[in-house]
């Protein structure tokens, strides 16, 4: 099966379809055949996007016979997938319940029930989150289940899998390094108060899944289908509290970037949240529909969205050279926590006074063993070329995240 990337250019029609399919999918509309179309490059571009079933479902009435071959094999095995992890969900529900360990899942299984048929939204894992406290107890059960896996980074308490599906326990829902404020991430880590019955409240859902698209798209970008997922909840979700919703986004900072987020999904989907927003100027939309489009589920498909940590530091107001030379300091002067990880480093590891000598072990591991990975990825960061960088502030600015980094 030919799963290469698509090329983009001259294809508007078609990623105007998608988009018009998936409108039709979440307002439970029957999706007319269209003019000729090049369904080749469609269905690659439902595949990076993660939303075949969508499409197929859509235009399982009219689709050619070599396509609808393939989209129906894909279809099915999702709809398989779903099952299991609906089963798997609920033995792991059953298990936390017994050892009196709150918790709650969070995107991909709660936001399915929203969808007009739960089991096309397409997951590649399971997110399960509890408090930092019972961290240990978690991994005790997730193992007695028959998970294997090890701690993952920071507030991950596990990254297990069986039978080949993948999941990942969290005691944290949001990284401090991501808001320059301390309140936003506070407020999202404070989510004992939230959880009734085991379910995370779906006002604090919603508001966690901007949140979270906000830090997707300051890393390796977004795709179709997170924005699908707020305008599922948008339109089907009557438990949403929008009053409340509203305060908390001028609270947590988030306002802007949800202002943002309300206009296109107005733009792409024709869905206006009940709050007010600004609207998005057509070019901007247009720039921001290309994008998403371009980068696949997890924005990993445009090769403009890599060194985005590096590109992040380059951009806002000032002169970039600072910048540049602000960013080489910190690629050559690794901070404590990254450094006791480096190898051969162990010794720093509750020693952080020993920092500057880890730094001159680093600096000899790549003057005398080459280390020309890392060296060229340094270099390479500092020199990215401004018309890139240009071009990130032109997006961060149209998702009002310029003054936001």
């Amino acid at each position: 099966m030919d799963r290469q990337k698509p090329d983009f250019s001259e294809k508007k029609r078609e990623c105007d379809f998608l988009i018009r399919a998936l409108s039709d999918h979440i307002a439970a509309r029957q999706t007319a055949a269209p003019g000729e179309l090049d369904w080749a490059f469609l269905v690659k571009l439902a595949r990076m996007q993660q939303v075949f079933t969508l499409l197929y479902a859509q235009c399982k009435a009219f689709l050619p016979p070599e396509e609808k071959r393939a989209l129906e094999n894909d279809h099915n095995t999702a709809l398989f997938l779903y099952g299991n992890r609906v089963s798997d969900a609920a033995e792991i529900g059953a298990a936390f319940e017994a050892a009196s360990v709150p918790f709650f899942f969070v995107k991909g299984l709660p936001v399915a029930q929203y969808y007009p048929v739960p089991a096309l939204r397409t997951m590649g894992d399971g997110d399960l989150v509890v408090r930092p406290e019972d961290a240990e107890k978690a991994v005790a059960i997730m193992r007695s289940l028959g998970f294997s896996g090890e701690k993952g980074h920071e507030g991950h308490a596990l990254v297990c899998e069986r039978k080949g599906r993948r999941y990942e326990v969290h005691t944290l829902l949001a990284d401090g390094a991501e808001y320059r404020s301390p309140a936003p991430a506070a407020f999202f880590n404070d989510f004992a108060p939230f959880i009734r019955g085991n379910t995370l409240d779906p006002s604090f859902h919603f508001l966690f899944l901007l949140s979270h698209l906000r830090k997707h798209f300051l890393r390796s970008g977004v795709g179709l289908r997170q924005f699908l997922d707020l305008a599922v909840m948008i339109t089907r979700c009557p438990a949403l509290d929008w009053q409340w919703i509203g305060e908390k986004l001028e609270e947590i900072s988030l306002a802007p970037f949800a202002s943002a987020c309300f206009a296109l999904l107005d733009a792409l989907f024709g869905v206006r949240a009940p709050l007010p927003f600004d609207a998005m100027s057509p070019a901007d939309a247009a720039l921001m529909t290309e994008r998403i489009l371009k980068g696949g589920a997890f924005g990993f498909a445009d090769p403009e969205n890599a060194a985005f940590r590096a590109k992040r530091e380059l951009t806002g107001r000032g002169p970039r050279w600072i910048r540049r030379l602000r960013l080489f300091w910190k690629s050559a002067f690794l901070p404590y926590e990254q450094m006791k990880a480096y190898p051969g480093c162990g010794f720093l590891d509750g020693r952080p006074v020993l920092l500057p000598a880890a730094w001159l072990y680093r600096f000899w591991i790549i003057l005398w063993r080459k280390d020309k990975a890392s060296t060229r990825e340094t270099v390479q960061n500092v020199l990215i070329p401004e018309e890139e960088v240009a071009r990130r502030e032109q997006y961060l600015r149209a998702m009002r995240l310029f003054d936001e980094r």
